[in-house]
């Protein structure tokens, strides 16, 4: 290497970068500087530049808690809207959704007591006729009608308004 000096290190290496001082060595801190407009202006003491440092950091610790109420509110604003908004979702689905009713039921044959298609034993049954229609917007799939009837036996005649007519 030719433009090193003998004996000495290469550039860049064991240099040390020159030093700022943060005060001008002829200048003690608390001590005066001149402003632009000719005014004598007091340099901050350390005190003073750590009660601006708790001063700001106060202020930055109220404006962060401030900064999380916030959030919460707006967190607790849309779990609200969220809710609204599910609600919104079912009724869509059920607006949707398949709407089955019975157009025509009529009965095809007679009342009967047997075990014909059934094998847990002897049953009252009657064969019905209906035809399913769907109101809703999407088809309906693996529909199953079942019906289940009730013998209602008639009131007695000294019931005035139940009964026969």
């Amino acid at each position: 290497m030719e433009d090193q000096e003998e004996g000495g290190p290469a550039r860049g290496e064991g240099e040390q970068p020159p030093a700022m001082p943060v005060t001008p060595e002829d200048r003690a801190p608390g001590s005066q500087t001149a402003t632009p407009k000719g005014r004598r202006k007091a340099d901050p003491t350390k005190d003073q530049l750590d009660r601006d440092l708790v001063r700001w950091t106060r202020a930055l610790a109220f404006f962060t808690g401030a900064l999380v109420l916030g959030a919460g509110l707006q967190f607790w604003a849309m779990r609200g809207q969220l809710a609204v908004m599910q609600s919104q979702l079912d009724v869509m689905s059920a607006d949707q959704r398949p709407w089955v009713s019975i157009e025509h039921l009529s009965i095809s044959g007679p009342l009967a007591y047997d075990s014909v298609g059934w094998q847990l034993g002897k049953r009252w049954h009657i064969k019905l006729t209906y035809t399913l229609k769907n109101y809703g917007k999407t088809p309906a799939t693996h529909v199953i009608f079942w019906a289940h009837t009730t013998l209602i036996p008639s009131f007695p005649a000294r019931h005035k308004g139940i009964g026969r007519r």
